[in-house]
């Protein structure tokens, strides 16, 4: 008998550790802040069409590339994380439908 892979990845499933090495640091708040716009921005995804969604994927790359780039010493990439997911949640807030 052959075992069918999880389509889950595992990924998904995996849970930050309390008082972990970063932990209350500008780092995992970045990282948290991040995670949070990118979220956002894949439900807004699912209603926009045309520019709009072509705008949003590419807000959407721009943000996972910077979760795969970000360092905790790293104290300007840090500010300049936390102010892009301002402005796309600003962004965000300002379409049909958004949290204005």
């Amino acid at each position: 008998m052959t075992e069918q892979p999880d389509p889950e990845p595992v990924l998904s499933r995996v849970e930050p550790l309390d008082g972990g090495l970063y932990a209350d640091q500008p780092y995992e708040a970045a990282l948290g802040d991040l995670r949070g716009t990118v979220g956002a921005v894949s439900a807004a995804l699912r209603d926009a069409g045309g520019a709009t969604r072509e705008h949003l994927l590419a807000r959407q790359r721009e943000l996972n590339r910077l979760q795969l780039d970000l360092r905790p010493d790293d104290t300007d990439a840090l500010a300049d994380a936390r102010d892009l997911c301002h402005r796309v949640r600003a962004e965000l807030a300002r379409l049909p439908g958004g949290d204005a």
